[in-house]
């Protein structure tokens, strides 16, 4: 009876054994083929070995082939004797293991079997002379030749699985691992992305938040200089105004010379000249006066300016001592009206000083006109210094508006990476479920 033992295919042997109908009476046959062709087991085993090398394209020095081909014939001996049963089987699957080993394709196993295996009919056919017992004995060959090869196939379609799904084991965990990997790096750098995002929100926030602070500030500088320009204008008027009348005054004190020359009745005329001097002099004072605050008040806003206002600084200083300068003249000039006026009773015999006195006051009054033109200059310079400081200014204010802009797109920006990555955490821990499940199934 044969051993009924589970085999590789996962049917029992005798189950196995029926499909190719060799059954418990037919031991006897398998026994007299064992018997013809062990005689020529060497010359099978050459046959097979240089058909295997061949179509393996394998290539073997002399010794090492007859080393393999004594192996071969061994196993070519014995293959074929009873009882054939589950032993037998394991037999043929360990050559089909060894056979695994070395690499060779299948095609060159069935290649070489059926080289061998067409030999070893010739010779059960030649040494058999009934042509009964030669067609039964040869027919039962046939049977036990196609289970070896069944058996060596479905042994190397086990052990080929068994390789691909070791491999694909493997492949799986590095494929479980890498996924892992990758899953674990994009989450610290998606974490890492939304902290940037979130200090990049921050920083463009208080960006925007200085940047009104300082549009704000251009505004209010724009307007200062706008005022400023204003006021240098108005100044510049007076200081023409104050050349025009120092003009008229020249002319009047020359006329008033040459009437004192003439005649004595001219003193009259000088008293009456000497109101309108005076006149002048607290125009002059007011003007003067006025030029003074002006320029305390300019030396203030260059203060405020920094550096920038240096220049600005210098110029007031002008003004100020320019101011101090028509004070003294001024008040010069009044001490001389009242000692013109002390002495108007004899002028008659005074003309000589008078006209003396009246030249240092021409002089006086053309290098104050001097001085006023010089300073006019100096305020135009100022006026369109600061015309351009609040045009620049407004620029500022302008680009600054564009900045305002620019940063608050840039802030809706980084927002928007924000949600991309908090998208990309969400596919992330999709792609981690879709692998988990993915390998589960090669797993499987």
């Amino acid at each position: 009876m044969f051993v009924d033992s589970e085999i590789t295919d996962g049917a029992p042997t005798s189950e196995r054994l029926a499909r190719f109908a060799i059954l418990d009476e037919h031991q006897s046959a398998f026994a007299r083929i064992s018997e013809i062709l062990r005689e020529s087991a060497e010359k099978l085993a050459g046959i097979y070995i240089d058909h295997f090398l061949e179509a393996a394209n394998f290539r073997l020095d002399d010794k090492a082939k007859a080393a393999l081909i004594a192996r071969t014939a061994h196993y070519s001996r014995s293959k074929f004797s009873p009882p054939i049963d589950a032993a037998w089987i394991a037999r043929i699957e360990e050559a089909g293991e060894l056979q695994f080993k070395t690499g060779a394709s299948t095609h060159a196993l069935l290649s070489a079997l059926s080289w061998s295996h067409r030999s070893a009919a010739e010779i059960i056919s030649r040494s058999v002379e009934d042509p009964e017992e030669r067609r039964y004995l040869v027919g039962q060959f046939m049977r036990i030749s196609a289970l070896e090869v069944e058996i060596l196939v479905s042994t190397l379609s086990r052990l080929e699985k068994r390789r691909y799904r070791r491999t694909l084991a493997a492949n799986a965990k590095a494929f479980d691992e890498s996924i892992a990997d990758i899953i674990q790096s994009s989450n610290r750098l998606s974490a890492e992305a939304r902290v940037k995002a979130s200090a990049s929100v921050d920083a463009a926030r208080a960006l925007l938040d200085l940047s009104c602070d300082v549009s704000s500030a251009s505004a209010q500088s724009s307007d200062a200089m706008a005022e400023v320009a204003e006021k240098t204008g108005g100044l510049q008027n007076a200081i023409e105004a104050i050349d025009g009348d120092l003009g008229f005054t020249l002319e009047r004190l020359e006329e008033f010379s040459e009437t004192a020359r003439r005649a004595e009745q001219s003193a009259l005329t000088l008293a009456d000249d000497t109101h309108t001097i005076e006149a002048l002099l607290k125009l002059i004072r007011s003007i003067a006066d006025q030029a003074k605050i002006l320029s305390l008040n300019a030396l203030v806003e260059a203060a405020s300016a920094g550096e920038a206002g240096l220049g600005f600084r210098v110029v007031a200083n002008e003004m100020k001592d320019l101011a101090e300068r028509t004070e003294q003249a001024t008040a010069q000039i009044g001490s001389q009206v009242a000692h013109i006026r002390q002495t108007s009773d004899v002028s008659r015999t005074a003309h000589a000083t008078m006209r003396e006195q009246f030249d240092g006051l021409k002089a006086t009054t053309d290098r104050m006109r001097t001085t006023l033109n010089t300073q006019a200059q100096s305020v135009k310079e100022i006026a369109r210094c600061v015309e351009d400081t609040a045009l620049g200014a407004k620029a500022s204010g302008r680009a600054i508006d564009q900045m305002e802009a620019g940063i608050q797109n840039l802030s809706s920006a980084i927002g928007a990476v924000s949600a991309e990555v908090s998208a990309l955490d969400t596919s992330l821990v999709s792609l981690r479920t879709t692998a988990d499940a993915f390998t589960a199934k090669l797993r499987a």
